[in-house]
């Protein structure tokens, strides 16, 4: 089963130069690019013949020279669990993903905290108009967790593409910073212009956009961070 993509492993150029040092440029190819195979799906491919002997042609849809430098490099591999594997990059990738995971559950608890958390005063929200300062109003103090559920599944909907973690996080922040109320507002704004990045947000928060050109009409950017527009 394909295991959950770590984006980089540790890499130890003195041990792997010497353990390597027999093998020829070919075979070290070949043993990298198995590594590498390991670590973005968890295991190697593993195809058993009638034999009962494996059948290394399979690792010609990794690395094309694989199935000739096989005799030399078998050594480095191991079957566990059913998968050809490098023992040592084995322990490694599982202490990643080991830390990987904790990492993400103490920033989804992070949010959750403060996505929970209550405003004790007295919040503002910004009428967002084309090109002008922040217009404040008073508005009862509430819970925070309902409104940046709405900004996430407001924000979803304009984007592109799934929103990552850090751009959750990131329109978490800003909830607390300007509101919910605020960001969603901010958030339709930029579904009008087909802007969808965290990035673009931040300036429609900040008033930045969206611009007026100098005959008072609203300009559409699909770069809205490029100077392309005229200063007022």
């Amino acid at each position: 089963m394909k295991k959950k993509t770590l984006p980089h492993f540790p890499f130890y150029p003195s041990d792997f130069v010497s353990k390597t040092v027999r093998l020829t440029d070919a075979e070290v190819g070949a043993y990298m690019r198995l590594l590498c195979e390991q670590w973005t799906t968890g295991d190697i491919p593993l195809v058993t013949t009638h034999d009962g002997t494996h059948d290394a042609r399979v690792l010609r849809m990794i690395c094309e020279s694989a199935e000739t430098s096989w005799p030399a490099i078998s050594k480095y591999f191991e079957v566990i669990d059913g998968g050809m594997k490098n023992p040592r990059m084995e322990k490694v990738r599982l202490k990643a993903e080991e830390i990987y995971s904790k990492r993400v559950m103490a920033g989804k608890a992070s949010a959750e905290s403060r996505a929970t958390s209550v405003i004790t005063h007295d919040p503002t929200s910004v009428d967002l108009t084309q090109n002008s300062k922040h217009i404040t109003k008073k508005t009862e103090p509430t819970t925070q967790s309902s409104g940046v559920l709405r900004a996430h599944e407001a924000f979803g909907k304009i984007s592109t593409k799934k929103p990552s973690q850090h751009e959750t996080l990131q329109i978490t922040n800003l909830c607390h910073q300007y509101t919910s109320q605020v960001v969603v507002t901010a958030i339709e704004v930029m579904g009008d212009h087909s802007w969808h990045s965290v990035g673009t947000l931040k300036k429609v928060l900040g008033g930045e956009l969206p611009k007026k050109d100098v005959k008072g009409k609203v300009d559409v950017y699909k770069n809205p961070g490029k100077d392309q527009y005229e200063e007022l």
